[in-house]
């Protein structure tokens, strides 16, 4: 883990308390991106989403050193133990401003299922791909893709689940902006 990998984990773990599953810490580390927080992983589409070989590999480290656990009765559910609260207070810290939108993140998204973390990662990753790396059309234009985009590779949602998810994004200011002509 380099130490701005680290130093963030640690800060987004300290503040969850408990993660909802490895799929619930993968969509949460990406969705840090619509906060303008540089996480150090990088990410490709996968079944469940935007995945990251390098955060499946330094959690897979902190759970083989003891630092987080599976909760008992759980098949999904992890807690921080106390080597990793001792581990972390040793750890570089982020900057306030940094820190302040990890809160933003759990404030708005903590709380989300793993089912519905996937479906607004999955629209955040679309889009981006849409405006940002392939730099297509109009804004209705770029919603109507991202909408049929996303439902056509995540068909368990309905377009009617798609549609509040993107709005709500729209609405926090979470998606990327198309720059003005």
């Amino acid at each position: 883990m380099n130490l701005n990998r680290k130093a963030f984990l640690t800060a987004l773990l300290t503040q969850l308390g408990e993660i909802n599953g490895k799929k619930s810490l993968h969509k949460l580390v990406y969705l840090a991106r619509a906060f303008g927080l540089e996480t150090g992983y990088s990410f490709r589409f996968h079944y469940y989403g935007p995945y990251s070989d390098a955060l499946a590999s330094d959690f897979e480290r902190l759970l083989e050193s003891n630092q987080v656990k599976l909760v008992d009765n759980s098949k999904y559910k992890y807690r921080l133990t106390d080597t990793f609260t001792q581990n972390a207070s040793t750890q570089q810290s982020l900057t306030p401003d940094e820190q302040e939108k990890i809160n933003k993140l759990i404030e708005i998204f903590g709380n989300k299922t793993p089912h519905e973390l996937e479906l607004y990662a999955t629209i955040y990753f679309i889009d981006h791909h849409e405006k940002y790396v392939l730099g297509n059309g109009s804004a209705e234009d770029v919603s109507r893709n991202v909408l049929a985009k996303t439902h056509n590779v995540k068909p368990k949602y309905s377009l009617a689940e798609i549609e509040k998810a993107y709005k709500e994004l729209e609405e926090l200011g979470l998606l990327y902006k198309l720059p003005k002509h």
